[in-house]
């Protein structure tokens, strides 16, 4: 059995039609969408996040490398590699700033257009 947006309406004091009259003609939908597509502040942070994308690809190289080279640094030695600490350090940062950007966590560009995350340990 179906309700009609009257009959609901009726059960929830009038207050239904309210929320359901301006949507049914689809005009203030249509206009938010236009409105929304027409945000040139959006369409910068997309073709900004097109290039994090590559930019996020060969960094995670990056990481897969130092991390390679760090174990061997600790199988030949006993002992980690200082500047390859701070690299590593720096690069999981950056990543992570990539990933706020991405997720709209943070409106800040990371790097090349913003500052580079430092190596250095917040400990």
């Amino acid at each position: 059995m179906s309700t009609s947006n009257a009959e609901l309406a009726q059960i929830r004091g009038g207050k239904l039609s309210s929320y359901i009259a301006p949507y049914q003609t689809g005009i203030i939908m249509d206009q938010d969408l236009q409105q929304n597509l027409m945000q040139r502040g959006t369409w910068i942070r997309i073709l900004y996040m097109l290039l994090f994308f590559f930019i996020f690809s060969i960094t995670r190289m990056v990481v897969y490398g130092v991390a390679i080279i760090q174990a061997g640094f600790v199988l030949l030695t006993g002992e980690t590699n200082p500047y390859l600490l701070g690299l590593g350090r720096a690069l999981s940062r950056y990543i992570f700033q990539i990933m706020q950007f991405f997720t709209f966590t943070s409106d800040d560009i990371p790097f090349p257009f913003g500052p580079w995350p430092n190596g250095i340990s917040d400990d």
